[in-house]
């Protein structure tokens, strides 16, 4: 019996007039042939449904999903039926790969995916920001009042707590400077100059990479949210490691965190009366969540009242009305 994913995958044969349609002989079976002569050319039969069966899976996580009418267009596949064309997709992907230099195997994935975009107009540049801290403040919260449509006060209050984690940059790993923010110690306790990748790819576990997991402009810390960061899809593209070289991509990321994992927070600094201070304490307390505010021994927030806490408070606001000079001269 053929399953229904067979009848969507598997391109159907019409048989030789007066031949059944399963027929083994040696007329059906050279036509056969001559019918998929090409395809196995390039990529084996099983090949190809390993292909559709990645692809269909994949296409979200990779980030291509939202851009498949552009590379059906681009491919020669424009005006086929899906899912059923999933095989003839698959084909052409392939086929692209060959003429491009790449692993021929028919999976639209990260390196086929990084290549193939630029060709359907979907390369990302980032902007250039400006390499003093006053003009990171103010690129980031001209993104945030402008773009995302954050109230001032509010904006002031998250760009002074990023610029107490981060110095404002986005490739800043934990325990570096802001003079060589990707230099930091690796588990060995030796000072190193890491790649983007290395830093992407740090693992506890492996004793690989920084020794400590804060990345980034918020200094994502936790592995889901590093992932996270990672695996930002900004404008159709997840740039991996290049996005910690983009200002524009990180801050998307950071607002769609607050907007999708920290709802409260969000809310209460997207709200036009907010004050700069309040905006500030409540990324600090329910966002950032320093261990400067933890108690030593079980590790939980203080409260807001504790001494400790209210120094930091303190400083993390001097910090947002920095912003707000830079932001308004």
């Amino acid at each position: 019996m053929t399953s229904l994913i067979d009848e969507i995958l598997i391109p159907q044969q019409s048989a030789t007039p007066g031949h059944a349609a399963a027929c083994n002989c040696a007329t059906c079976q050279s036509e056969s042939d001559t019918l998929m002569g090409e395809v196995l050319e390039e990529i084996s039969y099983q090949g190809i449904l390993d292909a559709i069966n990645y692809n269909v899976k994949n296409a979200k996580r990779v980030g291509w999903l939202d851009h498949k009418g552009k590379i059906v267009k681009y491919l020669g596949l424009d005006g086929l039926y899906f899912p059923a064309a999933e095989w003839d997709f698959a084909e052409a992907v392939a086929r692209w790969q060959k003429a491009n230099g790449l692993v021929e195997d028919g999976k639209l994935g990260p390196n086929t995916w990084r290549k193939l975009k630029t060709k359907i107009g979907l390369s990302h540049t980032p902007k250039s920001v400006g390499t003093t801290i006053s003009a990171r403040m103010k690129y980031v919260m001209n993104l945030l009042v402008t773009k995302y449509g954050f109230p001032v006060y509010g904006a002031a209050g998250l760009v002074g707590n990023l610029y107490a984690e981060s110095g404002v940059l986005p490739n800043r790993v934990e325990g570096s400077t802001m003079a060589k923010p990707m230099r930091a110690r690796d588990f060995a306790g030796r000072m190193t100059d890491f790649t983007a990748l290395q830093i992407m790819n740090r693992s506890y576990s492996k004793k690989r990479g920084p020794r400590k997991p804060g990345v980034g402009l918020a200094q994502w810390t936790s592995p889901g949210r590093r992932s996270g960061l990672f695996t930002h899809s900004f404008k159709g593209v997840v740039l991996r490691e290049k996005i910690l070289f983009d200002m524009d991509a990180q801050v998307d990321y950071l607002v769609v965190e607050l907007k999708t994992k920290y709802r409260r927070v969000y809310r209460k600094i997207m709200h036009s009366s907010v004050s700069l201070n309040d905006a500030s304490d409540e990324v600090l307390y329910n966002f950032e969540i320093p261990g400067s505010i933890l108690d030593p021994a079980t590790r939980r927030k203080l409260p807001r009242s504790h001494p400790k806490v209210q120094k930091v408070f303190q400083r993390r606001r001097h910090f947002g009305r920095n912003t707000l000079r830079a932001y308004r001269p």
